[in-house]
């Protein structure tokens, strides 16, 4: 059951002027499509990191600095482990795991 107080939020109550309005269907995203629905700037914005990145390692081997190489490397590492975990730890936080639901992830959480 729905508390009254989120009831009440959801309907726009407090607010003057607006009013909550919901598709009269769901939405349908086609499964075989969902890597397709991209951010229209995603491809701009990962080459500028992409950019950015070899910018940072090209100047730093100029400059004979071992040290910003090293720390490039670590950083980007670090990010490549936190999104190889990304799509477990997403799961999970989705999933209500409970001894009776989901024995075998509440066994490991």
């Amino acid at each position: 059951m729905v508390p009254q107080s989120s009831v009440h939020s959801l309907s726009g109550a407090g607010r003057h002027g607006w009013k909550l309005q919901l598709p009269t269907t769901p939405v349908h995203l086609e499964d075989e499509r969902l890597l397709n629905y991209r951010y229209p700037t995603e491809s701009l914005k990962l080459a500028l990191g992409a950019a950015t990145l070899a910018a940072l390692v090209v100047g730093a081997v100029l400059l004979r600095r071992r040290e910003i190489v090293l720390g490039v490397a670590g950083i980007w590492l670090s990010m490549v482990v936190v999104a190889l975990q990304a799509g477990t730890s997403n799961m999970l936080h989705g999933a209500e795991v409970t001894p009776t639901r989901r024995p075998a992830q509440h066994r490991q959480s």
